[in-house]
């Protein structure tokens, strides 16, 4: 009895699936179906303008980077110039000319 009633769930499950797959496909056969498309403008990146972004702060960076090797260097120079003043009145006192 159980072999049976297994049977007939299994018989009646695929009647079910097949009859619903050939309503699908006798629905769809040689219609097309409608296809809405968007049309309007997508927001999308504009690479051409980033580039001269990208230029104007390298440009900046740049300059940014030349002050700071100049304020860097700053007390180097000055302080060499001390030194070399000072060389020259020890120099002098030494009475060498050099």
């Amino acid at each position: 009895m159980r072999i049976f009633l297994f049977t007939l769930t299994i018989l009646t499950n695929f009647i079910f699936i097949s009859s619903a797959n050939a309503q699908e496909t006798s629905e769809s056969c040689g219609v097309p179906s409608a296809v809405d498309i968007n049309t309007d403008a997508l927001p999308h990146c504009d690479i051409y303008h980033r580039q001269f972004a990208y230029r104007e702060e390298a440009l900046k960076l740049e300059k940014k980077m030349k002050e700071r090797q100049e304020n860097f260097a700053a007390p180097r120079r000055e302080a060499l110039k001390r030194y070399e003043e000072d060389m020259k009145k020890l120099n002098t006192e030494r009475g060498s000319d050099q």
